[in-house]
């Protein structure tokens, strides 16, 4: 802090300035500590004191970020935002208490994370306790006239004002949970401390960022009052901390500056958008007022419920209405104090650090997400989920080329008419500069059927009669350069023209429609396979039409982007899930990872009954979870396993909000509860006598809460006045919506199929799945496995079907085989290689009486590596080794080890002799051990190099000792040789 003029009143702060307001060289994004800082800021540790702040940990251990302390061996704390050991949530107020979440087993500590911006409030406000009590006083009074003794009853009445302390205490918007606090009125009598805890000295100090903070105290009246209001600041190239309050610059104290990265607000790279899925927000520090102007290129991402882009409403500041949608780019302006409007924000995406942000270039700073979770950007967004054979467009869209109209540029596109007209005028490749102005740059044009090609002040007819065809697919060359124009259709040229003027249009050119002056106009309808532009000879665009997140676009393949329609969405060649051939196996179950879903081909519509078994393998949000960050219910995610909606038509199958189960049948949303039934109450009454009463039907408030990993069986059935769910047996749903549902849509496996588009993509197992319409079975889905990708087969249809994205046949994505029938392999290879750090369980014991035969190589050479053995954990004299090398050398194990002499199979050498057997590296070796009890023997490349007779101690194998395999993992098994799947 600067070293003049501070003065504290009362407990409350008053800046006396001695040389006049401070102004800083420029305002920063934040201000850091190291974990040798510490900031006076002024203000007096106590009861009535209200703190604001955004920070951002760097480092978790016993830390404070704006902390006092009267005594550090009394509890006497005033800890706004402190981290515990390992970095638990906590809070001071007289006493010390971590935050919690949940109840009884379930109550877990939460936990700061690094790397994250939290928004805290903290409040230790003072409430005013009224206590009146009444008192009842009898005297004996003598009554001076008439000499007699008279009783007097008064009462008498006694107030008493407490004053009692009130805590609150929120991150993100949320309130948490503590308890054990003072409620007395605790004063430190020291000023608070940022970055450290003031207890007479800087004490647990922060590695922390305060990006802005703001500090209000009660007066002497009890009335609150703003003391301190900073923002990151520099002054001189010193990092401080601005106070518009006091005007003043507050510094580090301790000889040690705080510090800020010059390069924090520089982006890494930018990005085409940002994401938030209904869990975060970005707060852009512009007050929500009247003079407000806003701009922004944004997409939802899901729709039906109340959602916000950018508001504001004077309320608590809690964030309200989370958004899913992405932002492309949003500029803010604001009217200033003379009403003249001003830009305040021009945010673009980008990344920094690998952490997804928005950059604004009017206060050159990064913005990021204010809550525990980041807002997000898909690295690979820009690699379609799959090529298709076409996209077409219907007279309502076209795609921005980002290509200039202009002279030196030509192309080539496989292409089909969809519409054509005997007076209308249809553009594919077009763009005209302004309205009259003669400046037309046509590439592929048709007008009344017939084709037409445009340059600066011409349009013309090919020979004034060549008319394009429906049902005709055209390979069509355009070349419009300065004294050369052709077009060439299906290999010949029908249009050659040696205009000689140089047109340069500045304007893009549309597919599917013309760019007049900014205006789009002549819409085409029409189908693409593929185009290619170039100017002057160099390729600037090559197209495919592809499908990214189930939308037809189309991707190119110069500058590695996908570039989608600008008005209305495409339409693609039909996406077939249907793969022709039969399964190699069938497997336990077929997983998706969460981009993932199958269309099963069939209709949701009432009359549909689906029954099967599934698991969710990932879950937010469990009360169980260890190291847990507070989420409002609204902020978790949600997962579909089965179902299709359009529009208000929901037809949800099995789906999951905030951990529940959830079902949805046209307007109906219904999380199932369970009923209790004759719950018995009983009363004892103030005369010992004890009323019991039975209460019907009684509904309690436990939803049907699902957990990640559980096997749970289901039936459902949706149908008009008749809609039920049945989980693990137990009817959870009878409800009666008379309504017959008919969402036109096809019903999607590990998502909602939402009118053509995936949502709620469920990262879940399918262990099996058959649907019924109208009574009769429709699909008979099995998990199985075909040329190494995970699919369904559906025994109704005898149909393969495959999820899109694929799933690679993974062990952890298709299960454990169950019907090793149809598994053949493709083709076999001269060898498999492990870089060391891969192992298979052969599922055969160690034990007496096991040979083997095999060829084999080592990669290097030294190291204690095995190539195929086992042993008891722990023991000496427990190996059971066919293949084992240390550094270079042979040897093996059996019951104990043995290094084999080169010149006697029977005699054993030590470690360190020569004679020990040498390993090289690279050699194949054809190896072949038998062991049991009294017998090991062992030859390689035919010379036998080993032949012992050690007996092995009782027991006389050796028993598995891998930890419980991770799913798809084989497991040891209790036979001599074990079973497959």
């Amino acid at each position: 802090m600067k070293t003049s003029t501070m003065c504290v009143l009362g407990g409350v702060f008053a800046a006396c300035l001695a040389a006049g307001a401070e102004t800083p060289d420029r305002f920063i994004r934040y201000a850091e500590a190291t974990g040798e800082q510490a900031v006076d800021v002024g203000v007096r540790g106590r009861y009535g004191t209200k703190m604001e702040a955004s920070i951002e940990w760097t480092a978790l251990a016993d830390m404070s970020i704006l902390d006092a302390r009267e005594d550090p061996n009394t509890h006497s704390r005033i800890y706004f935002a402190h981290s515990g050991n390992n970095g638990p949530i906590t809070i001071g107020y007289g006493t010390y208490s971590w935050t919690t979440r949940g109840s009884g087993d379930s109550r877990r500590n939460c936990y700061w994370e690094i790397g994250r911006t939290y928004k805290v409030e903290t409040e230790f406000a003072v409430t005013n306790e009224i206590v009146t009590t009444e008192t009842v006083v009898t005297n004996l009074v003598e009554d001076l006239e008439t000499g007699e003794t008279n009783e007097v009853v008064e009462t008498v009445t006694t107030t008493t004002t407490n004053d009692i302390s009130k805590i609150s205490y929120k991150i993100d918007g949320l309130g948490v949970g503590f308890s054990g606090l003072d409620r007395d009125l605790v004063d430190t009598g020291r000023n608070l401390y940022l970055f450290a805890c003031n207890d007479g000295t800087p004490n647990y100090k922060a590695k922390a960022r305060c990006y802005k903070m703001k500090i209000w105290q009660d007066d002497a009246n009890g009335v609150r009052q703003l003391v301190r209001d900073f923002r990151p600041c520099m002054k001189n190239g010193r990092v401080g901390l601005y106070d518009s309050v006091s005007q003043t610059i507050f510094y580090s104290f301790t000889g040690t500056d705080l510090v800020y990265d010059a390069n924090e607000e520089v982006p890494d790279e930018f990005v085409d958008y940002v994401e938030a899925h209904g869990n975060t927000y970005v707060d852009t520090e512009v007050i929500g007022r009247s003079g407000t102007k806003a701009e922004a290129d944004m997409e939802w991402l899901a729709l039906g419920g109340d959602y916000a882009i950018l508001d504001a409403r004077g309320n608590d500041g809690t964030p309200n209405y989370k958004a899913k949608a992405r932002c492309y780019g949003m500029k803010i302006w604001q009217d200033d104090a003379n009403g003249v409007r001003q830009l305040v924000r021009d945010f673009r995406p980008c990344m920094k650090n690998e952490r997804v942000g928005l950059y604004d270039s009017v206060s050159q700073t990064i913005f990021y997400s204010f809550t525990g979770t980041d807002l997000v950007y898909d690295a690979n967004e820009e690699v379609p989920d799959e090529f298709v054979d076409y996209v077409e467009a219907h007279g309502n869209t076209y795609v921005d080329t980002e290509v200039i109209g202009r002279s030196g540029t030509s192309c080539e596109a496989d292409m089909e008419w969809l519409v054509l007209t005997a007076s209308g005028d249809f553009a594919f490749l077009d763009v005209r500069g302004t309205y009259g102005a003669d400046d037309r740059f046509m590439l592929i044009h048709s007008f009344a059927r017939k084709m037409n090609v445009g340059y600066g002040k011409f349009k013309n007819n090919v020979n004034g009669a060549r008319e394009f065809s429906l049902g005709t697919r055209y390979t069509i060359t355009s070349d419009l350069r300065a004294g050369s124009q052709t077009l060439v259709v299906n290999g010949e040229t029908v249009y050659s023209a040696t205009e000689a003027d140089s047109y340069d249009t500045g304007r893009n050119l549309y597919l599917f429609a013309n760019n007049r002056g900014g205006t789009v106009e002549n819409y085409g309808s029409a189908r693409l396979y593929r185009l290619k532009i170039w100017q002057d000879g160099v390729l600037v665009r090559d197209f495919l039409p592809c499908r990214k997140h189930g939308i037809p676009a189309l991707y190119d393949d110069v500058d590695k982007r996908i570039f989608y329609a600008e008005q209305a969405q495409l339409t693609a060649s039909p996406f077939d899930p249907t793969v022709a051939g039969s399964p190699d196996y069938f497997t336990e179950y077929l997983q998706a990872n969460g981009d993932n879903y199958l269309d099963t081909g069939v209709r949701g519509r009432a009359g549909t009954r689906a029954a099967g078994a599934f698991s969710w393998t990932q879950m937010r949000g469990m009360p169980d979870e260890q190291n847990c960050y507070l989420e409002d219910a609204v902020s978790r995610h949600e997962r579909t396993y089965l179902g299709a909606v359009n529009g208000g038509d929901r037809f949800y199958l099995i789906h999951e909000a905030n951990t529940q189960i959830w079902s949805g049948y046209g307007s109906q949303r219904i999380y199932p509860e369970r009923v209790v039934t004759n719950y018995v109450e009983t009363v004892t009454t103030n005369l010992d006598e004890t009323v019991t009463t039975n209460l019907e039907a009684v509904v309690s408030t436990n939803r049907f809460y699902m957990a990640a990993g559980r096997r749970y069986s289901f039936d459902v059935s949706y149908a008009a006045g008749s809609q039920t769910v049945d989980l693990d047996d137990d009817r959870i749903l009878d409800a009666t919506s008379a309504a017959s549902i008919d969402t036109g849509c096809n019903i999607y496996l590990f998502a909602v199929n939402n009118n053509g588009k995936p949502l709620y993509e469920a990262p879940a197992r399918c262990y099996g799945l058959k649907l019924w319409q109208d009574g009769t079975l429709v699909r008979d889905f099995k998990p199985c496995v075909k040329d190494g990708k995970g699919l369904l087969w559906d025994e109704v249809t005898q149909t393969l079907y495959r999820p899109f994205h694929h799933v690679p046949a993974t062990l952890d994505n298709v299960g454990a085989i169950v019907d090793i029938g149809g598994a053949k392999p493709v083709s076999y290879l001269d060898y498999i290689e492990t870089d060391g750090t891969q192992y298979i369980d052969t599922e055969i014991l160690g034990r007496d009486g096991t040979a083997a035969e095999f060829e084999m190589a080592w990669l290097v050479s030294g190291g204690d590596e095995s190539f195929l053995g086992s042993r008891t954990s722990g023991s000496t004299d427990s190996r059971f080794f066919f293949w084992q090398k240390n550094n270079g050398r042979f040897y093996y194990g059996y019951n104990g080890v043995r290094y084999p002499d080169k010149d006697n199979p029977s005699a054993t050498v030590a470690n360190n002799s020569p004679n020990r057997i040498a390993i090289e590296a690279g050699r194949m070796y054809h190896a072949y051990a038998s062991f049991a009890a009294g017998a090991q023997r062992i030859m390689v490349d035919g010379n036998l190099i080993a032949n012992f007779t050690e007996s092995m101690p009782s027991p006389r194998s050796t028993p598995c000792t891998s930890s419980p395999p991770t799913s798809g993992e084989r497991r040891c098994t209790s036979a001599g040789a074990g079973s497959v799947g």
